[in-house]
């Protein structure tokens, strides 16, 4: 059984680019998600970080990077024009919008990365001087 019956060559390009393209941003989801769940436990005080909710934030922007996705559906067209074209057209203009998205989502990751840094060095600052 072949699952691109009747594709051409460049549609059934295009739908592994898609394929490979939702599968980044899973992983992306994943990481966000990650990275709240190991940042947001609480430390010996009691105390959470406050930056762990930038990861919240970034798991929310990466779920609109994946909605760009089903967007610029369907996928065997997403990446080919009416004239055959590969990348052009307005399914991989919606495309492009997704993956600014996701940048920016990893942006906020980055973000939560230093805050939290931040946070933790100034909590074992504190142990240090009560201790």
């Amino acid at each position: 059984m072949n699952l691109f019956t009747g594709f051409t060559d460049r549609q059934i390009i295009s739908a592994v680019l898609m394929f490979a393209l939702f599968n980044l941003f899973a992983i992306c989801e994943a990481g966000a998600l990650t990275a709240f769940y190991i940042s947001s436990r609480p430390a010996r005080g009691g105390r959470v970080r406050t930056g762990s909710l930038l990861y919240i934030a970034a798991a929310l922007i990466f779920m609109i990077s994946v909605v760009s996705t089903v967007w610029a559906a369907p996928a065997e067209k997403s990446f080919v024009d009416p004239n055959g074209t590969m990348f052009a057209g307005d399914g991989f203009t919606k495309v492009i919008v997704g993956l600014i998205i996701m940048v920016v989502g990893l942006v906020v990751m980055l973000a939560g990365a230093v805050v939290t840094a931040g946070q933790k060095r100034e909590a074992q600052r504190q142990s240090l001087v009560s201790g």
